[in-house]
């Protein structure tokens, strides 16, 4: 019987792969540059033309994850309300996720002691939650927008950590915190708008 030939990966996926596998072995504050280029079986100075450091590799691979998710979900603006739109995507964005869950989460433990890792993986998650307030049809441009956009940053943050400890088949958990966020988030935006409304009353 035929063997089906291995794809073979662009060295910046086979990187990123290595570095989520050795995250979940070692413990992603153990491992380095050179370490993660042997496991994805090159040599240091190509690691480092396509990385220089792990925050680097973390930035590809958040912009991944984002081409992902917008690849897989597109809506008929109307269909759904905002909430449920942005409920889709941050889900879909999970369901990308699982396959690196266990190495994220040693990231996740591995970065929360260091203040500038917190710092970049925050700015992170901002931009993926512009890219997904526009995919759901909601501005994310302006003084408005920047406050939405860290709003739903804040929601997702929380919504992954209670992900990453999730382990029921349907994600339980990971939903009621997010639609719990969501709500939340919906009814503060309604309060802040009708008091805009009202100045010009």
């Amino acid at each position: 019987m035929a063997r089906t030939p291995k794809v073979k990966l662009k060295p910046a996926d086979a990187l990123i792969d290595a570095a989520f596998l050795l995250a979940s072995r070692e413990g992603w504050q153990n491992i380095t540059m050179e370490e993660i280029g042997l496991e994805a079986n090159l040599k240091l100075a190509g690691v480092l033309s396509e990385f220089p450091t792990k925050n680097k590799l973390l930035d590809a691979f958040s912009r991944k994850i984002d081409c992902a998710v917008l690849a897989r979900v597109t809506f008929d603006i109307g269909e759904d309300t905002p909430r449920d739109r942005l409920f889709e995507l941050i889900m879909c964005r999970f369901d990308v996720l699982t396959h690196y869950k266990k190495g994220l989460y040693a990231v996740f433990i591995g970065s929360c002691s260091d203040p500038i890792s917190v710092y970049l993986s925050f700015n992170r998650m901002l931009t993926s939650s512009r890219l997904i307030l526009e995919a759901a049809g909601i501005n994310s441009v302006g003084c408005k927008g920047e406050i939405t956009a860290r709003v739903l940053a804040l929601i997702y943050a929380n919504a992954l950590k209670v992900w990453l400890n999730d382990e029921t088949p349907d994600l339980a958990s990971t939903m009621v915190a997010l639609d719990r966020g969501l709500m939340r988030a919906e009814y503060i935006m309604t309060l802040a708008n009708i008091r805009e409304k009202d100045k010009y009353l």
